[in-house]
């Protein structure tokens, strides 16, 4: 379903009113939100000019959340990861929480085709801050199969402690001092 004509419109003569004033956002570790079904050359022009150049997402090393529900092959590595563990460690109870709510939506996606296709069309329209560790320097990733440097191109890794590093993963922007600002 695509967005009525005067909402497009709507959002142009808001831009255009608001030329002198500059909006930039930066994201920790968020999901997804924007979904693109054959997008009109407008759109894409709009969000390749006005959008990207001023949203970011920071995102950590092997963290689930920011591939959300679209990024299947990821998610099929992480669910794999997780029922294949077998380091002997029980994960936490919040990071388990976590873990087993990913499989199940993986399970859900898989099951009903139709929501698989859907959820393959979300994307990140800003550009991503990627750690690979606490110690790298990031990298500007972009969420396009087309580029280089493509966010999807990131495959699952880690194999034991899945639902800890998971966690983990997510949290370590927020928790460790000095990595994102």
């Amino acid at each position: 379903m695509r967005a009525p004509p005067n909402l497009f419109s709507s959002w142009n003569s808001l831009v255009n009113a608001c030329k002198d004033v500059e909006i930039r956002t930066l994201a920790i570790s968020a999901p997804m939100t924007t979904v693109l079904n054959d997008p009109s050359p407008e759109t894409m022009h709009f969000l390749n000019d006005q959008i990207q150049p001023f949203m970011r997402n920071a995102v950590f090393n092997a963290d689930v959340v920011p591939r959300g529900y679209s990024n299947l092959e990821f998610i099929d590595g992480f669910v794999n990861a997780f029922l294949n563990d077998d380091s002997g460690i029980l994960p936490s109870g919040v990071a388990d929480q976590l873990a087993r709510a990913f499989v199940n939506l993986h399970i859900r996606i898989f099951e009903m085709r139709g929501m698989m296709e859907q959820a393959e069309r979300y994307r990140h329209v800003g550009k991503l801050i990627y750690y690979d560790n606490p110690n790298a320097s990031p990298t500007l990733y972009v969420d396009a199969e087309e580029e280089r440097n493509c966010f999807r191109d990131l495959r699952y890794g880690p194999k034991t402690k899945v639902a800890d590093t998971a966690l983990e993963n997510h949290m370590v922007l927020v928790t460790s001092p000095g990595l994102v600002l």
